[in-house]
């Protein structure tokens, strides 16, 4: 029972790390208090398999307690992950149809502030090679389509195009009175403002401008996007380096789940913190890592973890060495001072 459990407290161990709170962390706790009995027992075996028991069923129900919270962390991370590739779809396909192109202020608002919803809701529940995003993809060229048309534009025409967005927003409950206004600002300025400001010298406002003047039918150089869509556009991690060896993301590839390693966490981190791999989100290459306490500890791309093999400031841990290590620190803090004050490796 002693080489069992000598071998309990080292698994049990591996995933602590030197710092600050490690006085309060449970399973700490849990290794002093288990040296402190052992240290009374005097190698007596009924009593070491007691001590056993007891520590497996500790470690049997952590075990479980921290599989719960992997659980809801991972499910919580692919959300934001899938709201954030969603966003960037969006973000994507507005960027190429409006970035420094002119239209209407009417229009950019409607896109922006409603259309952007409907694009989102479809990329979200059905992706990007839905027919739902396709068909509202197609709405929205049918409609930025009108700024070239040349001659005056088929209200009929326009007006089945309105309806069928009209829906559209309804059936992502957007607020009615709100696109209804919206849409209205849209049908005069392609009926009434487009032609106006067709003039051999045509006055294209900024965003600031537009919003100062209150026309919604003037013209605007689109240089940003506003959106008001859940998600974001990526994360601080991200960083492409061409010069990246095939070799770093071999490595970052060759990463199973459970895998240990020692990263640096937050901007100017002095200490790395020792994490878990707790899943890998395909296709994006997203990375998440926890604690061994089932907690999150970061987020990662692909790219970011090898950039930081690269410099020597990720470190993909062996388990057997963490095992061995964290024996040796148990056998020492038992046999050796028997304070439970060994270094942890």
């Amino acid at each position: 029972p002693a080489r069992r459990l000598l071998n309990e407290v080292a698994s049990a161990s591996i995933g602590l790390s030197a710092g600050s709170g490690l006085d309060e962390d449970p399973v700490y706790k849990k290794l002093v208090r288990i040296f402190e009995q052992w240290q009374t027992l005097d190698d007596n075996a009924r009593g070491l398999s007691g001590l056993l028991l007891d520590f497996i069923c500790f470690v049997e129900s952590r075990r479980q307690e921290v599989s719960v919270r992997e659980r809801e962390v991972v499910e919580k991370e692919l959300g934001n992950i899938k709201l954030n590739d969603s966003y960037c779809l969006v973000e994507r396909a507005l960027g190429e149809r409006l970035l420094d192109k002119e239209t209407g202020f009417a229009v950019l608002q409607f896109v922006e502030a409603g259309w952007s919803k409907v694009l989102f809701a479809a990329a979200l529940k059905y992706g990007a090679d839905s027919r739902q995003w396709m068909q509202n993809i197609h709405l929205l060229d049918q409609l930025l389509g009108l700024e070239s048309a040349e001659g005056a534009i088929d209200g009929e025409f326009l007006t089945t195009l309105l309806a069928l967005m009209e829906e559209a927003l309804i059936a992502v409950n957007f607020d009615a009175y709100q696109g209804h206004g919206m849409l209205e600002n849209v049908r005069c300025y392609f009926l009434e403002g487009r032609d106006a400001n067709k003039t051999a010298h045509p006055i294209i406002l900024d965003r600031a401008e537009a919003m100062q003047s209150g026309d919604t039918s003037m013209r605007v150089c689109v240089s940003a996007l506003v959106l008001d869509i859940p998600g974001s556009g990526g994360t601080s991690g991200d960083r492409l380096d061409n010069a990246l060896e095939h070799s770093m993301l071999a490595r970052i590839d060759s990463l199973k789940r459970g895998v240990w390693v020692e990263m640096p966490v937050g901007d100017g981190a002095e200490c790395p913190v020792r994490a878990r791999l707790l899943d890998i989100v395909e296709p994006s290459g997203d990375y998440i890592f926890g604690d061994h306490c089932g907690g999150k500890i970061a987020v990662q791309n692909r790219q970011w973890l090898a950039c930081k093999l690269k410099d020597d400031d990720l470190k993909i841990l062996d388990k057997n060495k963490l095992f061995d290590g964290a024996l040796a620190v148990a056998i020492h803090d038992l046999y050796g001072h028997g304070d439970g004050s060994g270094e942890l490796n």
